[in-house]
């Protein structure tokens, strides 16, 4: 296997993996801190500050809609009535499902949240709202903190595999290039021979 050829299986090999990242689903974790809430009604803001993590897997091309699927609840420090999930499209919007992940009641009927990040990441924003107080407390003071997920070791196995290929490719080139000439009695030059020509493969299996 020449230089030439490592070259562009490993590039080939690159370029798939590629595409197939970009069409794959990514995930997050969210950790976020909300404090000095204001109410509707003037009650008493029962927690502040509201703090909690999530991480969720979605895919960014189709987005997703009050997914409780995909999401583990890492910690949160009020209480939610109804399962919690997540919305993606422009916005990241996490909450209580009975009203929608961005929408609550406040009726006092249930305990429930609302929380949004904007897509280009500007500000945050939290309502909720506690059975029993017919009351909405909310904020714009919200300090959060989105971390991506590193890359899966087989991927990182691939991206490593494709340097020791290429490397022995490289490697192969130089032995083929800078071997001395073999010459033979009658003082012509011989061509390489053929068992060279695998030393790529070889060094892989080796």
């Amino acid at each position: 296997m020449g230089l030439a050829t490592v070259v562009a299986v490993a590039s080939l090999a690159l370029a798939a993996w590629t595409n197939c990242a970009s069409a794959s689903t990514i995930t997050q974790t969210v950790d976020f801190s909300a404090t000095n809430f204001t109410t509707i009604h003037g009650s008493p803001v029962p927690t502040d500050p509201v703090t909690g993590s999530f991480k969720v897997t979605f895919d960014p091309s189709f987005g997703a809609t009050d997914d409780t699927t995909h999401i583990v609840v890492n910690s949160l420090n009020i209480p939610v009535d109804s399962t919690i999930g997540f919305t993606y499209y422009t916005n990241l919007q996490f909450g209580g499902i009975s009203y929608g992940t961005n929408g609550v009641i406040s009726t006092g009927i249930e305990s429930d949240f609302a929380l949004t990040f904007a897509g280009d990441l500007s500000y945050g924003h939290l309502m909720y709202v506690r059975k029993g107080a017919a009351d909405l407390f909310e904020t714009f003071d919200v300090t959060f903190t989105i971390t991506a997920t590193p890359l899966p070791g087989s991927v990182i196995m691939l991206l490593t595999a494709l340097g020791v290929l290429g490397g022995a490719g490289v490697l192969c080139s130089r032995r083929q290039w800078h071997s001395p000439p073999n010459r033979l009695s009658q003082g012509k030059e011989r061509a390489p021979s053929a068992a060279m020509a695998p030393c790529a493969l070889a060094a892989l299996s080796s």
